[in-house]
Formats: C-alpha cells, structure tokens, sequence
C-alpha cells in the first residue's frame, strides 16, 4: 500500500498512522487487522503514542482508565452511554469465535467486516485531522500545553521559539488584528524585552483597539519619555487626545506631562476648540488643567491666548494690558478673541454707551489684530 506521503508530499503523517492504514488496506488476509477490536486498539495506543511525543494535544489521547467508547478530545454526534462502557482488554477472549454466533452470522459476515473497514477508515481519517489541526494550531500560537514556546519544523520536531521569534510572532498577532492573543504573547516577556519600542508600540495599537485606554496611555507615556521627538507625531497626537475626550484620565497625564508643549496646545484645542465641541466633560476638564497647568511649559502664543481668555472673562478692559504681547506672539487663538472684542458693546437704555470704549480709543487693538493677520499671510 503506498504511503500517504508519497500521494501528498506537502503532507505529514505520523509514522503510527500509516502502520494503521497499512495494516487495514493490506492486500494479503494475514496483514490485515483480526477485527474492528484489534483496530480500536491499534487507533487508541496511536493516539497515546503521539500524545507523549507531543506531536497532538493530550486531550485526545484516552486516559488510562478510559473508560468511554468514544475519544472525548473528538467531536462526535453520538451521545455517549451515561454508564461509560469499558471497553475489553487485548488478551480478553472475543466472541467473533464462537460458533454459536458464526452460526448467527451465516452468509452475512461480509457485511459486518465491510462496516467494521469503514468505521476504521472514518477513525483514521479522524486521527490524521487531529494531528494535523494540533500541529497547526502548535505552529500557530507558537506554544505547548506547558507554555513552552515551541514551533514544528518540516520534519515536525518541535523547537524551542527564539525570544526575537515570539516578539515577531505577537506583532504579527496584532498586526492581523487577533489582538487577544498578540496582547498575551508580549505581555508575558520579561521585563527587558517587553520595553522594547516595538512591543510597546505595538501593545498600545492593540489596546487601543480593543477600549483598554489606560493600558494604551501607559505605554504611550513610556513611548514619549524614550522618544519626545513622537510629541509631533500626528498619528501619538491623534490616539491621545481621542482618549482624552473619552474621559481617559490617564490621557491627561500624559499630555500634561509628556508631550511637552503639544500636549497643552492640544488641551486647549479640547476645551475651547472644535475637537471638544461634542465632550463637554472633556472640555471642562481641559480647561481644569489649563488653569492649573505652569504657563512656562506652554507656548508663547498658548500662554498670551490663555491671558486674554482670562482677562476678558473678568473685566474685557484688561486685555488691553496684553495687547503688545498678543501682536507678537498670538496666533489664531488669540486672534479669534480679539475679533470680538473689535465691535462697540452698547449698554444701557436711555442713554447707551461703548463698554468697551476702554479699548477702542485708540488703535491698540486693531494694530494687535492687524500684526496677527499678518504673519498669518
């Protein structure tokens, strides 16, 4: 009988399977298998046999005591008895032999040797899906029952996984969006390697994904403090602020801390800008942070439109104390709060005046909104 090997050759049977298929296929009577017992026998210290060398996983091999007809590893549509039938011993005596039952039997004994060859064909059919579905799902996530992380090579011995290997592996785990299992596999480096940037980088992808924010914020702050050139990234800019106007309180952190003067362009941008206008938890938090937050950390042009904010929203005729500055540092921010303090506010009933006449007495203001126009240009 050829092997299967030589029928597929991208295949790879165990050695115990094909003895097995041998055996039941043999031309000659005296190569064949006795009886359907002898083949159950044959199919279960195979799969005993393959457990032990660890090329299929031990759920399918029975258990000592086995005491089930059935391998309770492979799926079956039968339902087990609830007695659990034994099943005989090798050496005990069958009653195949018996001429009582031959007798029985008669002219119909084909039929039984033919249903006995194609339920042990069914079964080794079986077994070869088991031990191809265990080595790949070994080969697939790269580790035994004992945690060893292990891969198959074309002759299937199992080997050891460099730690490079499983570094890959994870990555490309996320990178294929099965997230769970990538997060598991780099999570359980050691600490040298799980610091590594592209374990981190890919950790917080992967946590992102999958509404761990806090997780992502961490490795986000652990990122920026090897990397601060990353507080321009637009992609770290963008992953950061969305956690932030989830409520995220680790996000502030980080953009109070670590990313530097971005971080408070882009809490600003949350409070009193668009990305905000939707969250308004976020925006007060923003602003929480923006009051509190040192002003020598942020930008010259953040620090005179925080100024102005603030002044306008005590008395609108403090701001014209910070009109220089704004006319050399502001931008857009500040620019915007100028505009509207340009048109006269008139106040009262029979006889109105300018409440902002302070600031309109002279060209200060228009010269402070025309230097920001400008350099706009």
């Amino acid at each position: 009988v050829p092997s299967l090997a030589s029928k597929a050759p991208g295949l790879v049977v165990p050695p115990e399977v094909e003895g097995l298929i041998g055996r039941l296929l043999a031309k000659e009577a005296d190569n064949r298998m006795a009886d359907a017992r002898e083949l159950i026998d044959g199919v279960v210290n195979a799969l005993a046999l393959l457990a032990a060398s660890g090329q299929i996983d031990a759920k399918y091999a029975n258990a000592a005591s086995g005491g089930r007809a059935t391998n309770p590893g492979i799926n079956s549509s039968l339902t087990p008895a609830l007695s659990g039938p034994q099943l005989p011993s090798a050496t005990a005596p069958t009653e195949t032999s018996s001429p009582a039952l031959g007798a029985m039997l008669g002219g119909r004994a084909w039929i039984v040797a033919a249903a006995a060859g194609t339920i042990g064909l069914l079964v080794l059919v079986t077994v070869i899906v088991v031990v191809l579905r265990s080595r790949d799902r070994g080969q697939a996530l790269g580790a035994t029952d004992a945690g060893t992380q292990t891969a198959s090579n074309d002759a299937g011995e199992v080997l050891e996984l460099t730690q490079d290997e499983e570094i890959t592996a994870g990555i490309a785990m996320i990178k294929q969006k099965d997230y769970a299992s990538g997060i598991r596999k780099l999570e359980e480096l050691p600490p040298e390697p799980r610091a590594r940037d592209d374990v981190r980088s890919a950790l917080m992808q992967a946590y992102i994904a999958t509404d761990k924010r806090s997780e992502a914020m961490v490795e986000a702050r652990a990122i920026l403090a090897k990397h601060p050139e990353l507080q321009n990234d637009t992609q770290m800019r963008y992953d950061v602020r969305n956690a932030a106007l989830l409520g995220e309180e680790e996000a502030y952190t980080v953009l109070e801390a670590s990313m530097g003067k971005e971080g408070w362009d882009i809490l600003y941008d949350i409070a009193y800008g668009e990305s905000g206008s939707q969250y308004p938890k976020a925006q007060k938090r923003a602003a929480k942070s923006l009051a509190q937050g040192e002003r020598v950390s942020m930008s010259p042009a953040l620090q005179v439109a925080l100024e102005v904010r603030t002044s306008a929203a005590q008395n609108a005729c403090n701001v014209r104390a910070h009109l220089d500055r704004a006319a050399r540092d502001g931008d857009e921010r500040t620019l915007v709060q100028l505009k509207a303090l340009q048109a006269p506010r008139m106040v009262g009933h029979f006889r109105k005046k300018d409440a902002l006449a302070c600031l309109h007495k002279d060209t200060a203001l228009s010269r402070a909104i025309g230097a920001i126009q400008s350099r706009r240009r």
